[in-house]
């Protein structure tokens, strides 16, 4: 089984690497293909919220969450 701590390692690489996508394509006029990518970094970190409200491990992942999302209403 993966370490907890890697997967919260890969799933917030993989988060970064869909909001850094989705952010060039923002800029260059691309909406929609911004949005499918910004989708995909919040369907990761709602995955990410919801394994660590089942574990209780990872408060600090959930604040992030909520950051996160609140920057993206």
């Amino acid at each position: 089984m993966l370490d907890p701590s890697l997967k919260h390692q890969n799933i917030n690489n993989t988060w970064t690497s869909y909001t850094e996508v989705g952010n060039a394509h923002f800029k260059n006029g691309n909406y929609l293909a911004a949005q499918s990518f910004y989708e995909q970094a919040l369907t990761l970190k709602k995955q990410l919220l919801q394994t660590d409200i089942q574990q209780t491990q990872a408060p600090e992942t959930i604040h992030l969450f909520v950051v996160q999302l609140a920057r993206w209403k």
